[in-house]
């Protein structure tokens, strides 16, 4: 682990990524029908998903505007998803993981194998209550050491935490 801590965040935070998520709902559904890989369940649980990796990304970026940290975000509505970084510091690729599990610090192994030379750092965001987050820092191949289980649909590199 390379760096760790706490932000404090607006609590508005979650309403804006909830109208963030429909959006890219909506705009994703051509994507999700053409390709099973993307669904991930009802409408609920995809928006849920969508809502969290969304308010992680919102939290990052205002951490580092907090701390006057020049930075490059990837869009938050696109008319495809994209595979890029959320966020460019530098030279620095950085992909935002967003999570309520308080436990363990989980990447996809397909999309992480995938990552290789498009990414430099996972910042793990764990969101708490009440505009509390937690977060993690891990370099690209920190992930590479952690144990891959299988999870509800596929493999994962789980870290306790």
């Amino acid at each position: 682990m390379i760096k760790s801590g706490t932000i404090k965040y607006p609590k508005m935070f979650l309403d804006i990524a909830k109208d963030l998520a429909l959006s890219r709902w909506l705009i994703d559904k051509e994507v999700r029908n053409s390709n099973s890989e993307y669904k991930r369940g009802s409408k609920e649980r995809e928006l849920e998903i969508e809502t969290k990796g969304l308010l992680g990304e919102l939290v990052a970026r205002y951490h580092l505007e907090l701390e006057g940290k020049p930075y490059t975000p990837a869009d938050l509505i696109a008319e495809k998803p994209l595979k890029e970084a959320d966020i460019v510091i530098g030279k620095h690729r950085i992909d935002v993981k967003a999570s309520n599990n308080r436990n363990m610090l989980m990447v996809n192994e397909k999309a992480h194998l995938k990552g290789k030379g498009k990414m430099d750092f996972y910042w793990f965001i764990i969101l708490e209550t009440h505009g509390n987050a937690k977060y993690f820092l891990y370099s690209y191949d920190d992930i590479d050491r952690w144990e891959v289980k299988k999870m509800t649909h596929t493999n994962a590199y789980v870290k306790s935490i």
